[in-house]
């Protein structure tokens, strides 16, 4: 998945709360670097509000910088 603004991984563990399941992190295959509701960057937001790690595979800056 892309992360942009947080919105369908917000979603996603707002569903996985009602399971048993145990998230331990998320994974993202590109982070984009946007801003979330406020001021931080949306990776941010996820990992203040969830206490879970978010990891990229990719990010914007590592696009830009393989010219």
């Amino acid at each position: 998945d892309v992360l942009t603004a947080g919105t369908s991984i917000r979603e996603t563990l707002e569903l996985l709360k009602h399971t048993q399941a145990n998230v331990i992190g998320v994974i993202v295959g590109l982070d984009r670097q946007e801003k979330g509701k406020g001021e931080l960057l949306a990776k941010e937001e996820i990992e203040k509000e969830f206490n879970i790690p978010v990891h990229a595979i990719a990010t914007m800056k590592d696009l830009r910088n393989l010219n």
